[in-house]
């Protein structure tokens, strides 16, 4: 499904990197495009050109990174003059150029290669002034081979009928064919802080993964008497993580031993999620999260679940990038980013996904934003300070001398941010 995607950075006119965005051409009116379709002569690799429809999600482009030795960091305003690599959203391969003659003219072939990138991917930005800025056409000179990213006019026949080729001229002399102006597209800002744009509340979930499963009902009412706002319950099924915990017969025995109006998220960490809905349902879960990896038609696992009467969360592992979720955000009731490999309790929790969550609050203020992984009270004020909402704390909660206490403490943390 095709998300509309708006600007959520109205009054900043700087273009930053870890935006998401659509170039379009000046003189042609044509938006960069990717897809699965390969040269048939060339590189053979898979073809980039340019096409006129506004809403095309497959014209989507990531500002990644500025080069091997000097990743750009999200969030900060692109210099002119600066190296940048652009990520295709839909096929995970790079903007990507070399010496290969073009399918339509005789300037070098632009393609998109991947998901590994090279030296062959870096693009300098050439602007005028110190800063990309939004209002301001660009040009892409590829460092490579000198070419600039461009437009010749020419148009594709079948399989890509009617697409504009994109090419690397060796010179500028196409004046307006090589002028690149952003469009559409979600463009990060940088910030301290984004607690403060979050207008869901702020809910603290423990996992019983590690908790005493031959009492399991009285470990959950140990929990709710202690301050826990909602229940996390890991459902494992050894395939798709290696680790095997409990299923519907569990839950459903649960839920009939721990008060009625329990928040039961059900993290279920299983190959084959769709199959696991209405039973699910019938235990008596009140949402239903699985991961993006897992399914291989997302829509229709979203439209099962709420046909069951359960909320939807959508999670995804940390080698997931977190602009996979973007087409779905819409449909869901809550987004899950892992902050540690899923499958065990008691790892260590991983700053770097941090970024993820911030992508995620700095554009979408109203989602619920969940982080689940090596949670507690030394790590719950980054997860606060860069956008989440609902904790998920396992050992730190479960296996701590007074869990009270350590939800106290996390909550006392909560308030010194959000008041």
């Amino acid at each position: 499904m095709l998300v509309e995607l708006i600007s959520c950075a109205e009054k900043f006119d700087n273009v930053t990197c870890g935006s998401l965005l659509k170039l379009k051409n000046e003189r042609y009116d044509a938006r960069l495009h990717s897809h699965d379709v390969k040269y048939g002569s060339g590189s053979g690799q898979q073809s980039v050109t340019a096409v006129q429809d506004q809403t095309d999600a497959n014209s989507l482009w990531l500002i990644k990174e500025g080069s091997e030795l000097k990743p750009c960091e999200r969030g900060v305003a692109i210099k002119c003059g600066a190296t940048i690599r652009l990520q295709h959203i839909g096929t995970k391969t790079y903007l990507h150029s070399h010496h290969f003659q073009a399918p339509l003219s005789s300037n070098y072939e632009v393609s998109a290669f991947g998901p590994s990138s090279d030296t062959g991917d870096d693009w300098k930005l050439i602007c005028f002034g110190d800063y990309w800025k939004r209002s301001e056409a660009v040009q892409f000179k590829h460092q490579a081979t000198g070419g600039y990213l461009f437009l010749s006019g020419s148009r594709y026949s079948r399989p890509i009928s009617g697409h504009y080729e994109v090419s690397a001229s060796p010179d500028t002399s196409g004046g307006s064919a090589s002028n690149w102006r952003v469009m559409e597209g979600i463009y990060v800002k940088p910030s301290a802080s984004v607690a403060k744009l979050c207008t869901r509340p702020f809910l603290i979930g423990p996992s019983v993964i590690n908790a005493d499963m031959s009492k399991l009902a009285d470990e959950c009412n140990r929990l709710l008497a202690s301050g826990a706002d909602y229940l996390h319950l890991d459902v494992m099924d050894g395939n798709f993580v290696p680790n095997i915990t409990f299923g519907h017969p569990v839950v459903k025995c649960l839920s009939k031993n721990i008060p009625s109006n329990t928040f039961l998220d059900m993290h279920m960490m299983v190959a084959r999620p769709e199959q696991w809905i209405a039973p699910m349902a019938d235990a008596g879960a009140t949402q239903f999260t699985f991961h993006l990896e897992a399914s291989e038609n997302p829509n229709e696992c979203i439209r099962s679940i709420k046909e069951q009467g359960m909320k939807v969360g959508l999670g995804i592992k940390p080698k997931t990038a977190v602009e996979d979720l973007v087409p779905f955000v819409d449909q869901v009731d809550m987004l899950l980013i892992m902050t540690v490999e899923p499958g065990f309790g008691g790892q260590q929790f991983m700053d770097q996904m941090m970024s993820k969550v911030r992508f995620l609050r700095e554009h979408y203020p109203h989602m619920n934003i969940e982080v689940d992984g090596g949670v507690g009270p030394q790590t719950i004020e980054t997860c606060i300070t860069s956008g989440a909402n609902m904790f998920v704390s396992g050992t730190a909660v479960v296996c701590a001398p007074d869990p009270a206490q350590a939800i106290r403490s996390m909550k006392q943390t909560i308030c010194k941010h959000t008041d």
